[in-house]
């Protein structure tokens, strides 16, 4: 008997990491991120605006998919209005407070990389993407969702999701932006010199107004005892974002360093010894991770806080000898006048209520306008 025939699936949805069943566990490679010890311990850092959902799917007896989603309570902090219509920022405000939206969000509010779909090998991709679709309708239903948002779609699922949810639609201008570092570079002076006149003497200019800022490497002591004081200049930047999905807890850079001591990295920029921005990395053997970032908005103003993190990111990259730096989302055109390329990502979005639709439409086409002519950036020889 062929066990994917079994319809409907069954799906179970659990709200806390500990209540999982045995065969979660049992269904997922060692040290997968799912696993129970893992999502207790990630959980238990999550701010009181989100809430983590897990969905075991099931086939018969046997689990043929495990999801993890996030529930995102947006209120007035998250949505930057001030751009709005006057109409529309007042129809946002009472739609907020009478309707309180809640976004489900499968995948990880804070990560681009999160394995958040599981499914075993010997299950054909097309029955777990059944088994996906079904995970998704029962967790808005319990959860009482305003609007679903697939982030970062696995590729196995992009063109399904395409095809065969037609209500989702593919958010447009989702971008990561990528550096591919030259095999000849030794030196960030080598990447000034791969730039053309006006790149390479902007780059100086940067430079020199950064001059004399400390950047240390934090061990787990620093970042833990520092934490107050880097969360402070990360919301400086997140509180700039015209949407912010969700805002990183003062307890989030720690847990990550505690977790991952090796291959999370963060730095910290001093001046007159006292941090004035930070920049965090995933370090892998063949690409640096650019994290979570942040600055005073203040001191940015004359030292040039935001390129220089950026700068100092390709200075680390090149010393440690890998092929690319992902800078991520936001800031394209910035991140094009380093010689970064877009990589196009695949996150869809259904919004039921119709008011809610149009504040995001409005939102999208605002940060489309806001991102530069980032496209005729050229700056390499």
């Amino acid at each position: 008997m062929n066990p994917f025939s079994c319809s409907p699936f069954r799906v179970d949805i659990y709200t806390d990491a500990a209540a999982f069943p045995p065969d979660w566990n049992a269904t997922l490679p060692e040290h997968h991120p799912l696993r129970q010890q893992e999502s207790c311990a990630r959980d238990a850092v999550l701010t009181d605006h989100i809430t983590p959902i897990y969905a075991a799917v099931y086939a018969g007896e046997k689990p043929v998919l495990l999801v993890s989603f996030q529930v995102l309570r947006i209120r007035n902090p998250h949505i930057d209005t001030r751009k709005m219509k006057r109409w529309q920022r007042q129809l946002w405000e009472v739609f907020s407070r009478i309707q309180k939206p809640r976004l489900l969000v499968s995948g990880h509010l804070f990560r681009h990389d999160f394995p958040a779909i599981y499914f075993p090998e010997n299950v054909p991709v097309f029955e777990a993407f059944k088994a996906y679709r079904q995970a998704l309708r029962t967790a808005a239903r319990q959860t009482h969702a305003d609007a679903v948002l697939l982030k970062d779609t696995p590729e196995v699922f992009q063109s399904l999701v395409q095809h065969f949810t037609p209500q989702y639609r593919l958010l447009p201008g989702d971008i990561s932006m990528e550096l591919t570092l030259a095999e000849d570079w030794q030196t960030l002076a080598d990447y000034e010199k791969a730039l053309k006149h006006k790149y390479a003497q902007r780059m100086r200019n940067i430079r020199r107004a950064g001059a004399g800022l400390d950047i240390r490497e934090l061990d787990t002591a620093a970042v833990v005892e520092n934490a107050g004081a880097l969360h402070r200049l990360y919301l400086q930047v997140a509180q700039n974002q015209p949407l912010r999905l969700g805002f990183l807890p003062e307890e989030y850079l720690p847990f990550l360093k505690r977790r991952f001591p090796e291959i999370f990295r963060v730095w910290a920029f001093y001046e007159a010894e006292k941090p004035v921005a930070f920049a965090s990395a995933w370090q892998h053997p063949r690409v640096l991770d650019m994290f979570y970032i942040g600055f005073d908005y203040e001191r940015n103003r004359e030292r040039q806080l935001y390129f220089n993190i950026l700068f100092s990111a390709i200075e680390r990259g090149i010393s440690l000898g890998v092929p690319k730096i992902i800078f991520g989302r936001t800031a394209l055109e910035a991140k094009a006048r380093l010689g970064a390329k877009p990589v196009y990502l695949h996150s869809f979005l259904y919004i039921r209520n119709p008011v809610a639709r149009a504040v995001v439409d409005k939102l999208q086409t605002s940060l489309a306008e806001n991102e530069g002519d980032w496209e005729s950036r050229h700056p390499f020889k």
